[in-house]
C-alpha cells in the first residue's frame, strides 16, 4: 500500500522530466522500431478501411498489380494511397517544422501554427482560389508557397529592424497569426457561399490530394528533409548565447535564420497540400523527448512518430464517419488535446521542482 502511494502523478512527472532517467533502458533503435511499425500498420489499415472496407486479399491484389482498371485497385492505389503518403509526409515535415521553430526561438510552445506560417499559407491559398476559381493544384500550391514566403521575409525585415530576441521573434508570429487569422474570418463572412469549403481546408484534410500533389511538391520536400538532417547533429549549438558563439567563431545568428527559413518553407510547403494542423507541430517533439536527450535522435523520432500520429488521425477520421470523414486536423486535435495538457502540467511540476 506504501508503495501504491509513492507512485503518484508528482513522482511520473518527474520521472518522465529527468532525460537520464526517462526511458533511458530502451534504445532509440527500439524506439525507431515500434514508429516503423506503427507507420506500417496503419498506412495499410488506412488503405484498406473507409466508405468500403477492402479484404487483405483485395488490398495485396492492388499493390502487387498498381496499374490494374478494376475499381478497386484504382480506388486504393488513385484515392486511398496519394492519402496516405501525404499524412506521412505531412506528419514527418511538420513534426520537424515545430522542432525547429521551439529550438530556434528558445521557446518551447513555438510551433508553425503560431508563427503565422500557416495561416499565411492558408491565406494565400484562400484569396487565389476566390481570385482566379480555375486556379489549377500547382499554381495553388505555388501560391501557397510564396506567402510563406512573404511571411518570412517580413519577420526577418522586422527583426532586423527592432533587432528583437528569440522571444521577440515568437510575438512578431504570433502578430502575424493574429492578422492572417482576421483576414481569414472576414473573407468568410464577406463570401458566405464559399464559406463551408474554406472552413473544411481550414482544418487540414487529407482529402484531395492526388498523386500529382505528391510528384509536384516530392523533391523540395526531400531537399529540405534533407537539409534538416544534416544539420541535426549541430542543433545544440542553439543553446548558445551569442558571446558563446562568438568566443567558439560560430555565426550563431546566421544559423538561427536559416533553420527559420528552413521550418517556415517545410512547414508552408505541407500546409498549401493539406491545410493548417493546429498544434501538430508543437505536440509531436514534446512526445517524443522523452525518448532521448540527443538532438541527433530527436530529429528522427520527430520524422518516424509524426507520421505514425498523422497516419492514426487518418485511420480514426474513418471510424468516427466512414461515410463522410471528417477533416484530419479536428481528429487531431481531439486526440492532441489531452496530450497538451500533460505537456503543460509536466512543465508545471518542472518550475516547481
Amino acid at each position: 500500500m506504501g508503495s501504491g502511494r509513492a507512485i503518484n502523478n508528482r513522482n511520473f512527472i518527474d520521472f518522465l522530466i529527468m532525460k537520464k532517467k526517462t526511458f533511458g533502458h530502451v534504445s532509440p533503435a527500439r524506439w525507431l522500431m515500434l514508429g516503423f511499425m506503427l507507420i506500417v500498420i496503419f498506412a495499410l489499415c488506412d488503405l484498406k478501411c473507409g466508405a468500403m472496407n477492402y479484404s487483405w486479399h483485395d488490398l495485396i491484389a492492388a499493390i502487387q498489380h498498381p496499374g490494374a482498371t478494376d475499381e478497386t485497385t484504382i480506388n486504393i492505389m488513385q484515392v486511398r494511397l496519394p492519402m496516405v503518403l501525404m499524412a506521412m509526409m505531412a506528419g514527418s515535415g511538420l513534426a520537424i517544422a515545430g522542432l525547429l521553430l521551439q529550438r530556434v526561438t528558445q521557446n518551447p510552445l513555438a510551433c508553425p501554427s503560431l508563427s503565422g506560417i500557416e495561416y499565411g499559407a492558408a491565406l494565400s491559398v484562400i484569396i487565389s482560389h476566390m481570385l482566379m476559381p480555375q486556379i489549377v493544384r500547382p499554381a495553388a500550391i505555388s501560391v501557397a508557397v510564396l506567402g510563406g514566403l512573404l511571411t518570412y521575409f517580413l519577420m526577418q525585415a522586422i527583426v532586423k529592424k527592432i533587432g528583437a530576441s528569440t522571444l521577440g521573434i515568437t510575438l512578431i508570429g504570433v502578430a502575424f497569426n493574429s492578422l492572417y487569422y482576421s483576414v481569414i474570418q472576414a473573407v468568410l463572412l464577406a463570401f458566405p457561399y464559399h464559406a463551408q469549403a474554406i472552413l473544411y481546408d481550414l482544418n487540414g484534410s487529407l482529402h484531395g490530394v492526388t498523386m500529382h500533389d505528391i510528384q509536384f511538391i516530392c523533391l523540395p520536400f526531400i531537399a529540405l528533409m534533407m537539409a534538416a538532417f544534416l544539420l541535426a547533429k549541430r542543433l545544440d549549438l542553439l543553446d548558445l548565447d551569442e558571446f558563446q558563439a562568438n568566443t567558439l567563431g560560430v555565426a550563431i545568428h546566421q544559423y538561427r535564420l536559416f533553420l527559420l527559413g528552413l521550418s517556415i518553407l517545410l512547414a508552408t510547403l505541407l500546409t498549401s497540400i493539406i491545410g493548417p494542423l493546429l498544434f501538430f507541430g508543437l505536440v509531436i517533439p514534446h512526445l517524443v523527448k522523452p525518448l532521448t536527450h540527443k538532438s541527433y535522435h530527436l530529429m528522427f523520432f520527430c520524422a518516424v512518430f509524426g507520421a505514425a500520429f498523422l497516419l492514426i488521425a487518418e485511420f480514426m477520421t474513418r471510424i468516427v464517419s466512414p461515410q463522410t470523414p471528417p477533416p484530419v486536423g479536428i481528429i487531431m486535435l481531439l486526440m492532441a488535446a489531452p496530450l497538451l495538457l500533460f505537456i503543460t502540467r509536466r512543465y508545471v511540476a518542472y518550475d516547481q521542482s
